[in-house]
């Protein structure tokens, strides 16, 4: 079980029975977060609209990904290998793990996308 808690650009990860302080590889705010489904990478929002995946074990950044042109406001895995992020431009992108290019992008929003239903987020492959 990982939980987490974000104030600003300083964040605490708790795996288990280890803390993880991960706050020395931020420059912007982190906006949102989400642990991937096997709770060993941590996906970070960030309010200058990168998005980031962390290892919780090393707290190493794995992989940055741009694309939003505004903060990021939600994110989640939806696979242990796909996660989906909304963000102040109004669109839903959706991403691979591995990859640090947009997959898909879905903008029929209006305004800024501001949650994603737990719901459509699932936990497993």
């Amino acid at each position: 079980v990982v939980s987490t808690q974000s104030t600003g650009n300083m964040l605490n990860a708790r795996r288990e029975s280890s803390t993880c302080k991960l706050n020395e590889h931020f420059t912007a705010d982190v906006t949102c977060m989400s642990p991937s489904p096997h709770c060993d990478v941590i996906l970070l929002g960030f309010k200058d609209s990168k998005l980031q995946t962390l290892e919780v074990e090393t707290s190493k950044v794995l992989l940055t990904y741009r694309g939003h042109t505004g903060p990021i406001t939600c994110c989640g895995f939806l696979t242990s290998s796909r996660f989906v992020s909304g963000g102040t431009d109004g669109t839903l992108r959706l991403w691979g793990i591995l990859d640090t290019v947009c997959i898909a992008k879905i903008e029929p929003h209006t305004y800024q996308v501001m949650d994603l239903a737990d719901n459509l987020i699932t936990k497993s492959e």
